[in-house]
């Protein structure tokens, strides 16, 4: 067992080396965003806004909070197993549709979020969402701009206009 321990140990110290001298260190497949209808334009959601009303499942069930459906996972790039758009308007994050697979079929809105009438006003996210305007640059990862909104309980508190930065990639924006 020592030997068997001792060997993937250093399997996995190989792997490290190899991986930070070759400059190819991650092997995971880029994941489905969510996409966001601001004005007239559509953008990537880097935010998980469902995050603040579903449960992932560990420990107790928060108050406000629901246990997702149980999705399939169709493709290897939306581990999720749903897909979602949203939309800023009139001083709201409205969650367009959502869609996803249960036993085989496919499913959206009401099917995954019953007894709501769509669109729906997100009063389960606090946040912000960024969204990135432009091109990035990859020496810095800033793109040429960055909106961001600081949402409450799905309430557009505030508008802010970056050059030049960067978008955050947790759930929440925060």
């Amino acid at each position: 067992m020592r030997n068997v321990r001792h060997n993937v140990t250093r399997v996995s110290l190989l792997t490290l080396i190899f991986a930070a001298t070759t400059g190819s260190c991650a092997i995971a497949t880029e994941q489905l965003k969510d996409t966001l209808v601001y004005g007239y334009k559509t953008f990537v959601c880097y935010q998980n806004p469902m995050l603040g009303l579903w449960h992932n499942g560990d420990g107790e069930l928060p108050p406000g909070k629901t246990m997702p459906p149980r999705l399939e996972v169709a493709s290897s790039i939306n581990w999720r197993g749903y897909e979602s758009v949203w939309r800023i308007a009139d001083g709201k994050l409205l969650l367009e549709s959502i869609s996803g697979r249960i036993k085989g079929r496919d499913v959206k809105n009401r099917a995954l979020l019953p007894g709501k009438k769509f669109p729906v006003v997100a009063t389960w996210f606090t946040g912000k969402i960024h969204l990135a305007v432009g091109d990035i640059n990859d020496e810095t990862q800033e793109y040429e701009s960055v909106i961001v909104f600081d949402i409450h309980e799905g309430e557009v508190r505030s508008k802010t206009f970056f050059p030049a930065a960067r978008v955050s990639y947790s759930w929440n924006g925060l």
